[in-house]
């Protein structure tokens, strides 16, 4: 039962960070005709008054905030259950697998935050190709297995 609700809370924390913060303010640009992208909404959002800049800020926070908490709890969960058993023979505790992540995920942090913006766009950028690589090989490896199963499908 625990599990279950430290799941529905980090779903929780998804949706108020996609919903709640971010929805009323394209709505905003979206009702005053203003296209623009992620980086005009303080454009969009200072059009309704002196005050709504400070708004924007205190969902940006937010939208921090609950993002490091939601890829937190995610990554310990991914970590504990790709190292957890190692970590559980070796010092016989799953615990000393999530201390480590969550060592990790804070150095991480600190090293995002003092970074320049475009090596960080160019490691993200490193890291999508890394992970598509893997994912061609296995479509390239199984392309007899779908088009078998095309094959055999009726819709």
């Amino acid at each position: 039962m625990e599990n279950t609700v430290h799941e529905m809370f980090a779903l929780m924390v998804d949706f108020l960070r996609s919903f709640l913060f971010w929805d009323p303010f394209a709505a905003v640009g979206l009702s005053l005709g203003v296209e623009v992208p992620f980086s005009g909404s303080s454009h969009c959002i200072a059009t309704l008054g002196s005050w709504a800049p400070y708004v924007l800020l205190l969902c940006m926070l937010l939208f921090v905030y609950s993002t490091l908490i939601g890829w937190s709890y995610y990554g310990v969960k991914g970590f504990d259950y790709l190292f957890g058993g190692l970590s559980e023979r070796l010092t016989g505790s799953r615990k000393t697998a999530e201390k480590f992540y969550q060592v990790v995920f804070l150095m991480v942090i600190v090293l995002g935050t003092t970074t320049p913006l475009a090596l960080i766009i160019d490691f993200s950028d490193m890291l999508v190709l890394a992970m598509s690589l893997p994912n061609l090989i296995g479509l390239y490896l199984m392309a007899p297995e779908i088009k078998r199963d095309l094959l055999r499908y009726k819709p």
